[in-house]
């Protein structure tokens, strides 16, 4: 995390740069696949009993039937109250299995970390800004090395960034396996957004993936059947990221961690597809409609799958679709432009903290 000592040196930096000209800146195969056995239920019921332990058999026959346990009533605090003025009462509705409160601990943290992630960016590029202007270098204009333009740009991350951490201020982030832990318990106490995001695999970064071996391990055994869950419940999103997982090959090199924790189905994708493409409908006359851009991304996709496989299956997929839930809680409008966010992300960096609410 950048202290006051770092903005302290950002000012100085900016002042050099202002008074000696502008310069610049700069900043910035988990392969064992796991066929799914048995009913998404009962899979949800391993997790539960494997990974929070003291699941209590209540928690179990939710996991068990297949169906979401009841979400609490309870509001969540404001997302613009400071954290640290919510963090305990989060914290204790978490410790009872309240799965609005595990996902949004989850989703302020990772905004929290991504934060310092980007102090820590500007702390480098202002030590490397500093030994250049020490050392007589041009910067600015003359140095082609950076990303950062100009000393307004970094002025502008640097207020942004700043502006952005005050609502961490005084809450220590925890690393980032307990994180992905609350996702994970977010999602088996029944929160489908929850579920969904974890399934993305977006919680697991490069820079830690060692630290999250074990909930690594959990993912690989367990995240097939949670989607498979999410689809049931009629969760977009997760039927066209578990559509893309089904449809890679072991070759492709960015191949997202759910394609490593599923076998390669491409027929099945195809039939995922078809039933995505029949969940959307047609789009409506409307220009701000989603569907008149995710249809068209939806049938270029179905094409190629069906250039892909042989004629037989995909007359199978096409007459024997696969089953997409009616879905609860959510317009059209808003699973369409959630769905949009994942195609157009391939499921990462497509959500809010306002995800859990």
């Amino acid at each position: 995390m950048a202290g006051r000592t770092t903005w302290l040196a950002i000012a100085g930096v900016l002042a050099a740069g202002l008074a000696g000209g502008a310069y610049w800146f700069s900043g910035r195969d988990v392969s064992s696949h796991a066929t799914a056995s048995g009913t998404a239920g009962e899979k949800a019921a391993n997790i539960a009993a494997r990974a929070a332990g003291g699941a209590d058999a209540e928690r179990a026959a939710q996991a068990r039937s297949g169906r979401p346990a009841p979400l609490s009533s309870s509001p969540l605090p404001p997302l613009d109250a400071p954290l640290a003025t919510v963090v305990r009462e989060l914290k204790s509705r978490a410790e009872a299995s309240d799965a609005r409160a595990l996902c949004r601990l989850a989703v302020e943290y990772r905004y929290c970390a991504e934060l310092q992630g980007r102090m820590q960016m500007i702390e480098s590029g202002v030590a490397r800004a500093q030994e250049r202007i020490e050392q007589g270098g041009q910067g600015g204009e003359g140095d082609r090395r950076g990303g950062w333009r100009s000393t307004e740009r970094m002025a502008s991350a640097f207020e942004q960034t700043s502006e952005l951490y005050r609502h961490c201020e005084g809450v220590d982030v925890p690393k980032s396996s307990d994180i992905v832990r609350y996702m994970r318990e977010a999602a088996v106490a029944g929160h489908p957004r929850a579920a969904s995001q974890y399934v993305s695999g977006e919680l697991f970064t490069n820079s830690d993936m060692l630290d999250n071996l074990p909930e690594l391990a959990l993912y690989r055994d367990n995240a097939e059947s949670m989607a498979l869950a999410a689809v049931a419940q009629g969760d977009l999103r997760t039927a066209w990221m578990l559509a893309e997982a089904y449809a890679s090959e072991p070759g492709d090199r960015r191949r997202t961690l759910l394609a490593q924790a599923v076998d390669s189905q491409p027929a099945r994708a195809l039939s995922l597809l078809y039933a995505l493409r029949t969940a959307v409908g047609d789009p409506t006359a409307d220009a701000a409609d989603p569907g008149r851009t995710i249809v068209p991304r939806l049938q270029q996709r179905i094409a190629s799958l069906e250039r892909r496989l042989p004629s037989a299956e995909v007359t199978r997929a096409r007459s024997e679709p696969a089953s997409i839930g009616a879905g609860t809680g959510t317009t059209r409008t808003d699973a369409l432009q959630t769905l949009s966010g994942a195609m157009t992300s391939r499921g990462r960096g497509d959500w809010s903290r306002a995800v859990c609410d």
